[in-house]
């Protein structure tokens, strides 16, 4: 777990993108529809799965290796990619409100997108605002490096 890197969850936002990309059939070529939309699906599992595990791995990495986490939190390069959580939870309450319907109950695609949303624009918000603070204030000693003004 010490290894885990924050930016790993980029691959959640990708394979839920890719899902959706997929099963909307973006070529609208009606021999495919149904092979997209299952293809779609079984990418939208795939990116669930990897959501649990990755958030299961990164609550175990900020609990016992925390020095680690803490870290890469303090690196002007790599505590940005802890955005990529709350990304992610975005990315996949978009891809459930469109592959959701056709697989899940409307209550039930309503209550994840909205649980995701709520959880991931809260997370960003944090993440965002901590890093920020972390990064300015000189909890890495390196921010004056990747500042955006000149001084």
């Amino acid at each position: 777990m010490r290894e885990l890197h924050p930016g790993w969850f980029a691959s959640v936002m990708g394979t839920a993108i890719l899902a959706v990309a997929t099963y909307n059939n973006p070529a609208a070529v009606e021999s495919v529809l149904p092979a997209a939309h299952l293809l779609g699906i079984v990418l939208a599992v795939l990116a669930y799965a990897l959501a649990a595990v990755l958030l299961g791995g990164y609550l175990i990495r900020w609990i016992r290796p925390r020095d680690a986490a803490v870290a890469d939190l303090r690196n002007p390069v790599v505590g940005a990619l802890y955005g990529t959580v709350p990304g992610g939870l975005l990315v996949l309450a978009v891809m459930t409100s469109v592959i959701g319907p056709s697989v899940l109950p409307e209550q039930v695609v309503t209550l994840t997108v909205a649980a995701l949303t709520v959880v991931g624009s809260i997370l960003a918000a944090a993440i965002s605002v901590t890093f920020a603070c972390v990064l300015f204030t000189g909890g890495s000693g390196d921010a004056r490096e990747v500042s955006a003004t000149p001084w």
